[in-house]
């Protein structure tokens, strides 16, 4: 799926990392990818496609493996000008192509014009994809294998030193990795992800605070209830019970 924000602006967690969708930008989603919208203005609009997995790896399969690796890793783009108006009007011809139901060629057609939406992207961006294409790549993978990381570890360790010392780096490297990237700190994508895990649990299970505490390995739910709170707002009680 690609949607263009057309005006105002949102709040998107996307696999558990948070972004600004505002006028403007490019928004891409792939399969598996876990969307949650948080905050949203109140003129805010978009348009958007939608497309079969098959039909995007159709797509993909034409182009160099670090623009797929761009969409997926910067989901959302703030687009130059000339991209988001362009992709605009492509959005609207195979809103217009689909809507031929009669045309035998409607499938193929549609196919084609999605391939010329990614080509036409694609030659936006590609001069910025080989600037310093092996730092880049290289501090995807970091990012990448943190967050790995974090799904394994976050119920033993919150420390971004932890994760460093095994991804043999800096704290202070990480950090900085992770804020060019995602545009967060190491530490706030660790707690972000203990906050998610903490939110589905106090959500979908019946499960005490000190159990919870316990199995994210809080040294005392008094502990566990001030993390939450500093980050929520709430207490664990609160926001189970509201």
């Amino acid at each position: 799926m690609t949607c263009i924000c057309t005006n105002g602006s949102t709040d998107v967690m996307i696999d558990f990392i948070k972004h600004h969708f505002e006028k403007g930008a490019i928004l891409t989603l792939f399969p598996m990818q876990i969307i949650e919208q948080k905050q949203l203005s109140e003129d805010f609009s978009l348009i958007y496609v939608t497309y079969s997995n098959e039909i995007l790896q159709n797509i993909m399969f034409r182009f160099s493996p670090e623009f797929e690796v761009f969409l997926k890793e910067i989901p959302v783009f703030n687009a130059p000008e000339e991209i988001y108006k362009a992709e605009i009007k492509f959005i609207e011809l195979i809103k217009s192509k689909y809507e031929e139901v009669d045309n035998i060629f409607r499938n193929e057609i549609i196919i084609s014009l999605l391939r010329v939406f990614y080509l036409n992207r694609y030659n936006g961006i590609h001069h910025e994809l080989l600037k310093d294409t092996v730092k880049h790549t290289r501090r995807i993978e970091i990012t990448k294998m943190f967050i790995n990381l974090i799904i394994q570890y976050f119920n033993e360790s919150r420390d971004v030193a932890f994760y460093a010392d095994k991804l043999n780096i800096t704290p202070k490297y990480l950090s900085l990795v992770t804020s060019e990237v995602r545009g967060q700190s190491a530490k706030k994508m660790i707690d972000d992800y203990i906050m998610t895990e903490i939110k589905l649990q106090l959500n979908a299970t019946s499960k005490s605070i000190m159990e919870i505490s316990d199995e994210l390995n809080f040294p005392d739910p008094s502990s566990f209830c001030k993390f939450f709170k500093r980050h929520s707002g709430l207490s664990p009680k609160q926001f189970r019970d509201k």
